[in-house]
This record gives structure tokens, C-alpha cells and sequence, in this order.
């Protein structure tokens, strides 16, 4: 019966994906199996992941939440680890097919766990990760009931109407069993502070997992954050930023085509003023992205401050181009068209950021500076009086 609902939803989200503009694309960054050389070498990296997997639930330490390139490489059958993941696997579903017909409970325990587990294999289809241990969370009850079943068949366990005294031996059946609860429960609460919040999780993990890219840019991006005040984005901690700046480096160093980390570090160094290092990331970050619509805005900031106004409207118009609801970059080309006397242009791209956010202070009193400037201040007002109902710190 299961199945049903089952076949409907696969259905759905088959007709839903399918419909998508575009196909969806895997970075070897969220996945490192998609830079296997060939599909066999796809299969082996996917059954050494499954072997590991298989592995954390055993043996639960370390717990890491990544385990991304370079810190882990396609690979090949040669690798034993691979063959070892896939004679397990094999081994398993074979044994629990052919005993599901006496309806061992084995059988099914296994069988669950495969079930639960096969979306996330990277076996079946390839998805946005290699590796994740919160995917385990469904597929380890089936492993809960083999270890259960285990136990009982250690202790010759028959007559489950028995179990809290089971032939006559329920101090060391329960002391086992407590023991292994009490290892797992220990376990789980000391890693629950890991995942406190963001930060304190890839600090936490970054030592089980250092020449993981993208944990090293995730940290970087959080080691930064606590040198920069939340809401104006100025520089409150110049060596947390500095601290920031080094930890992008490492990430570049361990893959150098990561426009992010490019992208961000530009930032980093833009706020610590290092404008011409910022702007160099920048362009770094264009070549291996060009589409990047936030790092095209910032490129434009840096060529408004040197006065190279065609260059910014340049980069303002393709960041817009890319992302038509970026707002800041709208903001930002309309002050450019400003300076160039261009003010219905301006206004235009204003009252288009306006179409997204249209409580913005800002773009409000922008377009009635753009009406004043060119000379029609009658229609100036009612733009300044509905900024300052927002935003009464704009009246002058």
C-alpha cells in the first residue's frame, strides 16, 4: 500500500523538475563524485561514500557535516574501500531478498535501511552532496533494528514476552543494551553543541575535515561575519576581518576556480578599504562566474569611486541583467545615471527597484532628488513625504 503514494509522488516531482528551464547542474564543491573520470568511477566513489556511511552509524566518531574536495577524490575499483563498500551493500541486499520470503526480521531491518538510504547513495542518482550525516536520520532506525535483532540472537532471545527477564538473564541483556544506549545518547548530546548555530558548527568540524573547500569557505564566511557590524556591514573587529581574509586564502588554495571565495574575500578586503585587492578578486570572481550579479555590483562601487562612471553604469546594467531583482544594483546604477545627468533614466531603474521593494526609504527619496535635480520639483513632494513617513531620519 506504501507504494502507492509513494509512485505519486516520484510522479509529481518528476512533472514539477522536468518542467524546469534548465538542467540542474552539480559543482564537484557540493559533490566530489561528479569529477569521477567515468560513470564506473562514479559507481566506486559512491559505494566508498556508502561504506563510510554504513561505518558512522557503528561508529559514530568523528562526526563531521562535510567531507567535500579536495578532502576526499573520485576514485577507482582499485580502491579497496570501494569494493569493501560494495561487497557490503551487495551482500546485504542479496541476503535480505532471498530471506524475505521466510520473513526474517533481519530481512526487513535491511531492507529499510537500503530503502531509506538509496536516495541518498549517489548509487541510484547523483545529488547535491557526497556526503552528510543528518541524511543517515530515516535509514538508522533500519540499522536500530538489526542491532536490536543482534542482541536478541547474542542472548538467544526466542520468547519476546520474556524481554525484561529473558531466560533468565536480564541484568547483562539490559546492561548491554544500556551500555549502547548510553555510548549513542552520549554521543548524540555532545555533538548537539556542534550545531548550536552556523558558526560554531564549522569551527567544530573544520579540524575532522581541513582540506574540505567548501567547509573552509563556509567558516571564513562566519569567521568574517564576527568582525563586521550586522547592519552596516563597517568594520568592527579589523583582525576577526583580517582573520576572515586568511581563511578565504586557504579556501582558494585548496580550489583555486572558487569564485565565491573570491567573491567574498573581494568583499572582506573592500571593507578593510584594501580597494584595489578587492577589486582584483573581483575580477578573478567574473572569470570563473561571469553571471555573478552581486560581485558585478560591487565591481560597479569600486569604478563609482574612481569616477569611472561608464565603466560602473557597464557592470551595474549586466548585474542587473542577470538578477533584474537586485535592488542594490538598481540603487547604484540609478546614482550612476544621476552623475551623468541622465535623471529619467534614473529615475526609471529607481522606481523599478520600487517593483520589489516598495517600502524602500531610500530609492523614495532618490526619485524625489532625481525630480528636484532636473527641475521639477512639484513632483519632487510627494516622493520626499512618503520617504520620510518611512525613514524620518532622511528630512534634513
Amino acid at each position: 500500500m506504501m507504494l502507492i503514494p509513494a509512485a505519486i509522488f516520484l510522479l509529481v516531482r518528476q512533472q514539477v523538475l522536468g518542467k524546469q528551464p534548465y538542467e540542474e547542474v552539480f559543482s564537484i564543491l557540493d559533490n566530489f563524485i561528479v569529477g569521477a573520470a567515468t560513470p564506473a568511477d562514479k559507481l566506486a566513489s559512491a559505494f566508498m561514500m556508502c561504506g563510510r556511511y554504513l561505518w558512522v552509524l557503528i561508529f559514530p566518531h568523528p562526526l563531521v557535516c562535510d567531507l567535500g574536495y579536495p578532502q576526499l577524490k573520485p576514485v577507482g575499483w582499485s580502491e579497496w574501500k570501494a569494493i569493501a563498500g560494495f561487497l557490503t551493500y551487495a551482500g546485504m541486499f542479496i541476503w535480505a531478498i532471498l530471506n524475505i520470503g521466510k520473513k526474517h526480521f533481519l530481512s526487513f531491518a535491511i531492507l529499510f535501511y537500503l530503502i531509506g538510504f538509496s536516495l541518498f547513495s549517489n548509487v541510484l542518482i547523483l545529488i547535491g552532496t557526497s556526503y552528510g550525516e543528518r541524511l543517515q536520520y530515516i535509514p538508522s532506525l533500519g540499522f536500530v533494528f538489526a542491532l536490536s535483532w543482534a542482541i536478541c540472537k547474542l542472548f538467544k532471545i526466542n520468547d519476546l514476552n520474556q524481554i525484561w527477564n529473558p531466560n533468565g538473564k536480564s541484568t547483562l541483556v539490559w546492561g548491554v543494551a544500556g551500555a549502547l544506549l548510553a555510548l549513542y545518547s552520549l554521543k548524540t548530546i555532545t555533538r548537539n553543541t556542534a550545531w548550536y548555530d552556523s558558526a560554531s558548527l564549522y569551527g567544530a568540524d573544520l579540524p575532522n575535515s581541513p582540506n574540505c573547500a567548501k567547509l573552509n569557505y563556509h567558516n571564513a564566511l562566519e569567521v568574517t561575519k564576527n568582525g563586521l557590524d550586522e547592519k552596516t556591514g563597517n568594520v568592527t573587529d579589523k583582525e576577526q576581518v583580517e582573520k576572515g581574509v586568511a581563511a578565504y586564502t586557504r579556501t582558494i588554495e585548496l580550489y583555486p576556480e572558487y569564485h565565491d571565495a573570491y567573491g567574498s574575500r573581494g568583499l572582506a578586503y573592500f571593507r578593510l578599504g584594501q580597494y584595489e585587492k578587492a577589486f582584483a578578486d573581483y575580477q578573478v570572481a567574473i572569470k570563473h562566474r561571469p553571471n555573478d550579479a552581486k560581485v558585478l555590483s560591487n565591481m560597479g562601487y569600486i569604478y563609482f569611486m574612481r569616477n569611472e562612471l561608464d565603466k560602473a553604469e557597464e557592470v551595474y546594467r549586466k548585474s542587473i541583467l542577470y538578477d533584474p531583482r537586485f535592488v542594490d544594483a538598481r540603487r547604484n546604477l540609478g546614482a550612476v545615471l544621476a552623475m551623468k545627468k541622465n535623471f529619467p533614466a534614473a529615475i526609471e531603474q529607481w522606481k523599478e527597484g520600487l517593483k520589489y521593494e516598495p517600502n524602500n526609504a531610500t530609492l523614495l527619496f532618490y526619485i524625489g532628488s532625481g525630480y528636484r535635480d532636473m527641475g521639477q520639483p512639484e513632483k519632487s513632494g510627494e516622493w520626499f513625504e512618503r520617504a520620510y513617513a518611512i525613514e524620518p531620519g532622511l528630512r534634513k
